[in-house]
């Protein structure tokens, strides 16, 4: 059995690589993902330690932060033999779907919800498993802080909107796509097309990911050109 992490590959698997005994991430990884190296070089740099760490991918809407926590689930899952997602909009979603992992790892459920979520964050503080929790679409820190574990051996990625998380952990800026990512993610997204036409696009739209996608879409259910 393969016990060094590597990295799935353009394909989106790796050959013999160890898969988590526990995997709940509720999306596939992209076949066109593109840039944001620098930030899963940072990410991977936390899954390589022995210790708790927890970051925050920060930007605003559209940025594609949730897609960035995918891609790094999924690229490096081989680092950790627990990988589950929660969605953490909401307080008491969060509570459901962290109490979800209780029967997956055998911590007892509680009379609550809340109390078997309780209980899942104390198994994960104490596990000498490597564990990755992702919380997508946190709120203010004040709003998940009860939920996160305080020790194991983990990591913690948390996507937010919100500002005010750089005082508490460490903060990953999703910002625009870098022009030459942007472009072929336009082109990648559109079925093809004109190479200069495409960047004047990119140019115009400053990068951002979510109007590059509905700029590919307008542009495959038209006329098939950026002009």
């Amino acid at each position: 059995v393969q016990t060094a992490a590597q990295p799935v590959d353009d394909t989106g698997s790796v050959s013999a690589v160890k898969l988590p005994r526990v995997w709940n991430v509720p999306f596939e990884r992209t076949r066109d993902f593109f840039g944001r190296k620098e930030l899963l070089d940072k990410m991977l740099q936390s899954a390589s330690t022995s210790t708790l760490a927890t970051q925050v991918i920060s930007g605003l809407g559209g940025m594609g932060k949730t897609q960035l926590a995918v891609e790094f689930a999924h690229l490096y899952r081989a680092h950790y033999s627990i990988v589950w997602w929660a969605r953490a909009g909401d307080e008491q979603l969060l509570a459901r779907d962290l109490a979800a992992l209780a029967p997956r790892v055998g911590v007892p459920l509680a009379d609550t919800v809340e109390h078997t979520a309780e209980a899942v964050r104390n198994y994960l503080s104490s596990t000498s498993e490597r564990w990755l929790l992702i919380l997508d679409d946190a709120g203010a820190p004040d709003q998940v802080a009860r939920w996160l574990p305080g020790g194991g051996s983990g990591q913690i990625v948390i996507t937010s909107r919100t500002r005010g998380w750089r005082d508490v952990t460490q903060v990953l800026d999703v910002d625009a796509l870098d022009p030459e990512s942007a472009t072929k993610l336009l082109l990648n997204r559109a079925g093809g097309g004109d190479v200069a036409g495409a960047r004047l696009v990119v140019e115009i739209l400053g990068g951002h990911p979510l109007a590059l996608e509905l700029a590919a879409a307008q542009v495959r259910h038209s006329s098939g050109s950026f002009s």
